[in-house]
C-alpha cells in the first residue's frame, strides 16, 4: 500500500470508528428515558425520568439522576454534530474547512466538563455511587476525545498527517473508554432501578406497545454492543502490515448484520398504537442502515485483504454514510419516543 493511499485510508477508518462510538453513546441515555417511577416523586425533576428521592436520608439520588439524564443527552447531541461534521469533511481536499469540527470539539469539551461539575454537586446513596463514579470517568474521557480531535484537526490543517493521525488514534481510544464506562454505568443503573425497562402497556386495546418497547431496548443494546466490538476491531488493526489479520472485522460485521436483521424481525412481530408507529418505523430504518453498514465494511475489508485500495475505500465511505443514516433515524426515533412517553 502506498503511503498516500494508506494515510487516506487510515483517516477514513479512524473517522468510521469514531462515528461508531458516537452512535453507541447516543443510544444509552435514550434507553434510560423509559424508566418507570416505582413511587410518586416528591420534588421537581425532569418529567422524562421521574425517579424517587431517598426521602429518609440526605442523599440526592433523584437530583443526580435528573442531572445525569439531561447532561448525557446534551453530550450525546454534541457527539452527533461532531460526528456529522467529520463525515461531511472531504479530507482529501487541500482547501478543506475544518471550522465546524473544531467548534463542535470545543462544545463537547465544555459540555462534558459541565456534566462533571454538575454531577459533583450531589451526594448519592451507596447503591448509586458506583454508577456515579463510572459516569464521571465517562465524561472525563469525552473531554479527552474532544481535545484529541481538536488537536488532530489543527495538525491536518497544517498538513501534518502523521501528527493528525496520532491524535485521531488517541481520540478513538478515549471514545472506546467512554463507551466502556457508559456501558458499566448503564448496568449499574439497571441494578439500581429494577423497573428500568417496565413501560406502560395500552391495556384497553390490542396494541403491543409494552412488548415492542422492551424488544426495542434489548435489541438496541445488542446492536450497540456489536458496533462497539466492530469499532474496536477496526481500531486495533495495523493497516500498514502486509501480514494483517482481518479475521475479526468480517466476523463482527457478520454479527452486526445478523443482530440488526433479528432486531427488524422482532420489531415486526408487534402491532403498536398510532402514537408509537412512527417511532417503530424510524427504528426499522435505523436497523436496515445498520445491516447496510455491516455489508459495506465486510466488502471493504475483503477488498483491502486483496490489496485493492480503490475498491476498499469507497466501500468504507459508503459504510460511513450508512452510519450517518443510522444516527439520523435513531435521533428521529428518540424524539418520537419522548413524545410518546409524554402522552402515556
Amino acid at each position: 500500500m502506498g503511503k498516500h493511499a494508506f494515510e487516506k485510508t487510515k483517516k477514513i477508518l479512524n473517522i468510521l470508528t469514531i462515528i461508531f462510538c458516537f452512535l453507541i453513546l447516543a443510544t444509552i441515555p435514550i434507553a434510560l428515558c423509559y424508566a418507570k417511577a416505582p413511587t410518586e416523586v416528591t420534588m421537581p425533576v425532569l418529567t422524562l425520568a421521574p425517579i424517587p428521592i431517598n426521602a429518609t436520608t440526605n442523599y440526592q439520588d433523584s437530583q443526580w439522576l435528573a442531572t445525569y439524564l439531561s447532561n448525557s443527552l446534551v453530550v450525546a447531541n454534541d457527539m452527533k454534530y461532531l460526528g456529522t461534521a467529520l463525515i461531511n469533511n472531504n479530507f482529501t481536499s487541500a482547501n478543506n474547512d475544518f471550522t465546524s469540527v473544531s467548534t463542535y470539539a470545543n462544545t463537547l469539551d465544555k459540555d462534558s466538563q459541565k456534566a462533571i461539575n454538575d454531577s459533583d454537586l450531589y451526594r448519592v446513596s451507596p447503591d448509586l455511587q458506583s454508577a456515579k463514579d463510572e459516569y464521571r470517568l465517562q465524561m472525563v474521557q469525552a473531554k479527552s476525545a474532544a481535545v484529541y480531535i481538536y488537536h488532530a484537526i489543527e495538525a491536518y490543517k497544517k498538513g501534518d498527517i502523521e501528527a493528525g493521525n496520532s491524535y485521531m488514534e488517541q481520540a478513538v481510544h478515549s471514545l472506546y473508554l467512554v463507551t466502556k464506562h457508559a456501558n458499566k454505568t448503564e448496568k449499574l443503573l439497571k441494578a439500581y432501578i429494577p423497573a428500568l425497562i417496565q413501560v406502560p402497556i395500552n391495556a384497553t386495546t390490542n396494541y403491543q406497545d409494552s412488548q415492542w418497547l422492551t424488544t426495542y431496548l434489548s435489541n438496541s443494546l445488542v446492536v450497540a454492543n456489536d458496533m462497539k466490538y466492530l469499532g474496536t476491531a477496526l481500531m486495533n488493526n495495523n493497516f500498514t502490515s502486509a501480514n494483517n489479520d482481518f479475521t475479526l472485522i468480517p466476523t463482527y460485521a457478520n454479527t452486526l448484520y445478523k443482530d440488526s436483521q433479528k432486531a427488524i424481525n422482532d420489531s415486526d412481530l408487534y402491532s403498536v398504537s398510532p402514537d408509537l408507529q412512527s417511532a417503530k418505523d424510524e427504528y426499522r430504518l435505523q436497523m436496515i442502515q445498520a445491516k447496510s453498514a455491516a455489508v459495506y465494511i465486510y466488502h471493504g475489508i475483503e477488498a483491502y485483504k486483496k490489496g485493492d485500495i480503490e475498491a476498499g475505500d469507497p466501500e468504507m465511505k459508503q459504510a460511513i454514510q450508512s452510519i450517518n443514516s443510522i444516527t439520523e433515524h435513531a435521533n428521529k426515533a428518540a424524539k418520537l419516543l419522548k413524545a410518546y412517553k409524554s402522552k402515556n
